[in-house]
């Protein structure tokens, strides 16, 4: 919850937008059947960051999430959702930089976060992969 509170307080065009979005996306979420709860908030804040359209943004990391539970070991539908939003903050970011759109420091502010957040993932899978292993 702690990433949340942060998240809209770096989007470029205000707080105000940024928990706009954040409901935006939340509401995408749901009319595409998914539960929300507090799980998926810090994923919910990384797509509001997006300059996408909140619709487009939220069925991409949903086609994302799904191919990634492809992967063996599997991992869960929570993880995978977390990286696909990963991914796709990412590409947006590298978009809004090659297009010149958005403010370079928020830009670059989100791309911290969003480095983080990848390295506590990385350290989530690796432990779950390590479990997996090690129990077979």
């Amino acid at each position: 919850m702690q990433l949340v509170s942060h998240l809209p307080g770096v989007d470029p065009r205000g707080t105000d937008a940024g928990v706009s979005r954040f409901c935006s996306v939340a509401e995408r979420l749901k009319s595409a059947g998914e539960r929300i709860w507090p799980s998926p908030y810090d994923e919910m804040a990384i797509l509001a960051l997006t300059q996408g359209a909140p619709h487009a943004t939220v069925d991409r990391v949903l086609r994302y999430r799904e191919r990634l539970r492809q992967a063996k070991p599997r991992p869960s539908n929570e993880v995978a959702l977390s990286l696909a939003a990963g991914i796709e903050l990412a590409e947006d970011t590298a978009r809004a930089a090659k297009e010149g759109v958005g403010d370079m420091a928020a830009l670059q502010a989100i791309q911290s976060v969003l480095d983080a957040q990848q390295e506590a993932m990385v350290a989530v899978v690796s432990a779950s992969t390590a479990a997996a292993v090690s129990s077979s």
